[in-house]
């Protein structure tokens, strides 16, 4: 069955309170607190049946279907997958084509993304290393002079200079880190491909 075809099927079966409830949200008098903008109002009026729901503080509704896309931040298909998974009502299989389509793709949007992540923090560390040799000439220009000729400002500046300096590094220092651990995910994700092409 296709998507839309299971979709249209479960807002005919699955009520809204149940979805709700799955995800363990409970109503008073067919009222919640939304979940999508820190309401403390109980905004979000949950129809009976399966009339979807409506949150009058943001403007966010629709059926079942649209409370699982905001609520998991999915795809119109991969909401229909879950709540047809969860309810086991059999409406998709589990080799859909379309599916794999969509997984392959966010495959290679996130090595893509990956990729950047290494190619920014490289491009940020080019940048503080920049900050920091300025400020490692102005604090030498500075720690030349006599200690006695040292003015209070001066002072001031070589302290407020040296824990600058200090934080610039750490932040090298958690590029490097997240450049690496990101080089160590691409490096076991390649292994488990070509483990997978293997078997």
């Amino acid at each position: 069955m296709d998507g839309w075809t299971a979709g249209e099927v479960i807002k005919d079966r699955i009520d809204t309170e149940q979805v709700m409830e799955l995800y363990g949200y409970r109503t008073k008098h067919g009222f919640m607190n939304c979940p999508f903008h820190g309401d403390h109002n109980a905004s979000l009026k949950v129809y009976k049946g399966r009339k979807g729901w409506h949150c009058f503080g943001c403007g966010k509704g629709g059926s079942v279907i649209d409370f699982v896309m905001e609520h998991e931040g999915c795809r119109y298909y991969e909401a229909v997958k879950a709540i047809d998974s969860h309810f086991k009502l059999g409406l998709t299989e589990p080799g859909d084509p379309l599916a794999e389509t969509d997984r392959r793709a966010f495959r290679r949007n996130l090595d893509r993304l990956a990729g950047n992540l290494i190619e920014q923090t490289e491009i940020i560390t080019e940048m503080i290393n920049l900050d920091l040799d300025g400020m490692a000439d102005r604090m030498s220009a500075i720690a030349s002079k006599d200690k006695s000729v040292l003015t209070a400002d001066e002072y001031i500046e070589m302290l407020r200079l040296k824990s600058e300096m200090e934080y610039l590094e750490y932040k090298i220092d958690r590029c490097r880190e997240i450049r690496e651990e990101v080089r160590q995910w691409r490096s076991q994700k390649l292994m488990d491909q070509a483990k997978a092409r293997s078997a």
